[in-house]
């Protein structure tokens, strides 16, 4: 088998169409029928068809040429003119087909389930509140209008003269008194009755007299022996009803069946109460505040007592806050009963929360004992802390709605002295 064979021209056998290889390429003339791969290359710059040729199979290398010699662009197509072929956009040679025959309607699904809600997504941070604009400056004041001359005053008319005063009327002369009437005489008095007999005295009582008791004290005083005589004080009275006594010292005290009333340890002694009912916002980053008007005052009977502080906390704070605690102190300088110490750790009674809900604020209640060891007035208060960038509420929620929604609620600090 040859592996190259060089030939000018190509006829085939029946004569019906050439195959000519040129210095211009190559010329197909006739028909002509090529089976398997006509591969042009750069070799073979030109190629010319005539008459009826088919390819099976065409790999081009280089470019194809029109019949007005153009190339083509990356959308165009060849068409055939009537003269020849011609590049020709594809968008203008597409012709549009005929609009099929519209399909009947298919028959409708069943409605699928319906997909669970999806959760709510978390609340975005506030943003930051907007500089006050400035205020316009104050228009000039208007000039005061001129004030009107004064009329003249009209002439004063002429006093008219004073009338002549009449005569004075003589006076009558005075009437002659009438004579004394004379005394009627006195009636003579009647004779005095005679005064009665005057009974005979009882006979006295045999029986002898008891010696008469010591005096002690004044009205209503108390009776009590001392060292043999009956003595009285102003410390211990009875006015029939009901003992007095300026002090009373006993160890317990005991109803008629024996159960305890008072006892010398553990008694409440008294009661001290404070109540908030108005709102109050605790500002950003304010570090430790003090909850206005949440304070009770307590004077302690002995320096022994014990006080019992009972808080109840109405409060909101903002969704995000982490750092918020609250604790009692005493006389605004003692913290009473907080957390050990541990590192950089803040320390209180309890920490404050996020109800979870804008509309919503939690109420923490707690309890917390101090011996304050003075019988001076001793106050309680309760202190916050805010070291973040939102805010706390007391007696409200966050977002305080003027609606059923909102809630306006109290907070207490109760004081009890416990004897010890």
């Amino acid at each position: 088998m040859a592996s190259e064979v060089r030939v000018n021209s190509i006829t085939s056998r029946s004569g019906l169409g050439t195959v000519s290889f040129g210095a211009s390429g190559v010329v197909i003339a006739g028909i002509t029928t090529i089976d398997g791969v006509l591969n042009l290359t750069s070799e073979i710059s030109n190629i010319s068809s005539s008459g009826i040729s088919t390819f099976n199979n065409v790999k081009v290398s280089g470019y194809i040429q029109d019949v007005n010699n153009n190339v083509g662009s990356g959308t165009s197509v060849l068409i055939s003119t009537g003269i020849g072929v011609s590049w020709i956009p594809i968008a203008t040679a597409a012709l549009q087909g005929v609009q099929g025959v519209q399909g009947t309607q298919g028959l409708q699904g069943t409605q699928g389930l319906q997909g669970t809600q999806g959760l709510q997504g978390t609340q975005g941070v506030q943003g930051v509140q907007g500089t006050q604009g400035v205020q316009g400056t104050q228009g000039l004041q208007g000039t005061q209008g001129l004030q009107g001359t004064q009329g003249l005053q009209g002439t004063q008319g002429l006093q008219g003269t004073q009338g002549l005063q009449g005569t004075q009327g003589l006076q009558g002369t005075q009437g002659v008194q009438g004579a004394t009437g004379t005394q009627g005489t006195f009636g003579t008095q009647g004779v005095q009755g005679t005064q009665g007999v005057q009974g005979i005295q009882g006979i006295t009582g045999t029986g002898t007299q008891g010696a008469t008791g010591p005096v002690g004290g004044s009205n209503t005083q108390i009776l009590y022996n001392s060292g043999g005589t009956a003595t009285g004080s102003a410390n211990m009275t009875f006015d029939g009803t009901r003992p007095t006594f300026a002090t009373l010292r006993t160890n317990a005290i005991q109803t008629t069946t024996g159960k305890p009333i008072l006892n010398s340890t553990g008694s409440i002694l008294q009661v001290i109460q404070g109540l908030k009912t108005d709102a109050f916002t605790v500002n950003a980053n304010t570090g430790i505040v003090q909850i206005a008007g949440l304070t009770a005052s307590i004077t302690p009977t002995s320096t022994s007592s014990k006080i019992l502080i009972s808080v109840s906390l109405s409060h909101s704070v903002q969704q995000g806050a982490t750092t918020y605690g609250a604790v009692v102190r005493r006389n605004g300088n003692t913290d009473i009963q907080i957390g050990d110490a541990a590192g950089a750790r803040q320390r209180f009674n309890v920490p404050l929360t996020w109800a979870g809900d804008t509309n919503q604020h939690n109420t923490f209640a707690w309890s917390v004992l101090d011996s304050p060891a003075t019988i001076s007035s001793t106050t309680y208060s309760i202190w916050v802390n805010n070291d973040n960038s939102n805010l706390l509420y007391v007696n409200r929620t966050q977002n305080d709605a003027d609606t059923n929604t909102g809630k306006r609620t109290i907070s207490t600090i109760t004081l009890f002295e416990i004897s010890a």
